[in-house]
């Protein structure tokens, strides 16, 4: 079998070490995506699934994390790759922007997920086509919000660990609405939620790469303000 691959690298996640196994190719063009090179799928990132399974076998690394861009476009191969990682008892770790919930409704029936990490980019509103971009792919936004729905009704009803994660961006992703809204949709799911800083410079978007990140102090402002109507919630800034 043959799928897109951006690339591997070894990462620290929660203090383990892990293999990132980079999957070509994704539905959302975010205009601040510091992953720009591996968006598309190009005939240069077709591989033989084999190679990464022979790295999976040879490491020792505590876990196996599939990101991208997006790995849940490619499902069969990221099936593929779950259930091969399992086998050689790793943790499995999916990142991934909650558009495909059949990939992921496969992986949670069969057991082959341990974490799954979501990149909440906007409320589900008008904002979420200004921010991704994606009705330059082959869904309009009103049916990818729908996906994105269900998606977040499946996590609900597992037993998985989730993780959430927003990027607020200056000009693009800051308003306290807006951030409210997104910690109204992380707060139905139970999980902690990090706010991440903008990295300035590598941006798809060529108008905002030289932009100023905001401040530590403007991101805990954000989470003070989130935390008054969400006095559960764990709330990291990353």
């Amino acid at each position: 079998m043959e799928f897109y691959l951006g690339g591997m690298k070894s990462i620290v996640l929660d203090d383990k070490f892990y293999l990132a196994v980079l999957f070509a190719g994704c539905n959302f063009r975010c205009r601040y995506c510091f992953n720009s090179s591996i968006l598309e799928f190009k005939n240069e990132f077709l591989k033989n699934i084999m190679e990464v399974k022979k790295t999976i076998s040879a490491s020792d690394f505590n876990g196996v994390l599939f990101a991208g861009a997006e790995p849940c476009i490619q499902r069969q191969a990221l099936i593929s790759l779950a259930r091969f990682s399992k086998k050689k008892n790793k943790q499995v770790a999916v990142f991934t922007n909650c558009s495909r919930p059949d990939s992921l409704r496969s992986l949670i029936i069969e057991q082959l997920v341990d974490r799954i990490y979501i990149d909440i980019k906007s409320p589900f509103s008008k904002s979420f086509e200004r921010v991704t971009n994606s009705r330059t792919y082959f869904k309009e936004p009103e049916q990818i919000i729908a996906d994105m729905k269900e998606t977040f009704e499946l996590l609900r009803n597992s037993d998985v660990t989730v993780i959430a994660r927003t990027t607020i961006i200056p000009s693009l992703m800051y308003r306290k609405d807006d951030i409210i809204k997104i910690a109204k949709l992380v707060h139905s799911l139970e999980c902690n939620w990090e706010l991440q800083h903008y990295i300035p410079g590598i941006s798809l978007d060529k108008k905002i790469q030289n932009i100023r990140p905001f401040t530590k102090s403007f991101l805990n402002t954000l989470k003070e303000i989130c935390l008054k109507e969400f006095p559960d919630m764990e709330i990291g800034i990353v």
